[in-house]
């Protein structure tokens, strides 16, 4: 098995290009779906209510303050990660131990935090998503609803985007033409699987 992580900053398409992997035959791990599935449980709403009361309210979980409040504060982030990222990092591992054993080809991992976790060691593969700050910023905005000071402060608590890209492999340009992307995957599909 192939085993492809994929960088990028907020904003950059990583969902997208993990598509066009999907596309091609790739099985994709989304980190983002299955925080998005622990958000809904009942045990992971009441545990952030326990620590972010006005999170939480008649038990339905209010993301956007929520969000408002941990990047805000990288220890109020951390504190929430200390929630969240135990299940979904269980989830994420019994994902990938179940591709291994259903023999898949090519595995890509979009985690939005791959950089320095304990997945990125099982890449085989590393890229990272070149995407113009103009469009990004762009895509955060219309697509998002984010508020620029909003994109600011998550991108404060990113590594650099300068050493992701040099832990890569390869460098897809997301900036412009959805079709180039989808071209760029397709080269690096067949380099990789004639390696």
């Amino acid at each position: 098995m192939i085993t492809v992580g994929l960088y990028s900053n907020i904003g950059g398409g990583k969902t997208f290009i993990a598509a066009l992997f999907a596309k091609c035959g790739a099985m994709v791990i989304n980190a983002d779906k299955e925080v998005a599935r622990l958000l809904q449980q009942e045990e992971i709403i009441q545990q952030i209510g326990e620590h972010f009361p006005g999170a939480v309210k008649e038990g339905c979980l209010n993301k956007k303050y929520l969000a408002d409040t941990v990047f805000a504060d990288r220890v109020k982030l951390d504190e929430l990660e200390s929630i969240i990222h135990p299940p979904v990092k269980k989830i994420i591992w019994e994902q990938y131990h179940k591709a291994e054993k259903a023999e898949t080809q090519l595995l890509v991992l979009d985690i939005p935090l791959l950089y320095d976790s304990e997945f990125e060691e099982v890449c085989d593969v590393r890229i990272f998503i070149e995407t113009e700050d103009n469009v990004r910023f762009d895509r955060l905005l219309n697509n998002r609803g984010l508020r620029r000071t909003e994109v600011v402060e998550r991108e404060k608590l990113q590594p650099a985007c300068e050493k992701k890209k040099q832990r890569a492999d390869y460098i897809i340009s997301n900036s412009s033409d959805p079709k180039h992307a989808e071209e760029q995957v397709k080269q690096i599909i067949n380099e990789i699987s004639n390696k």
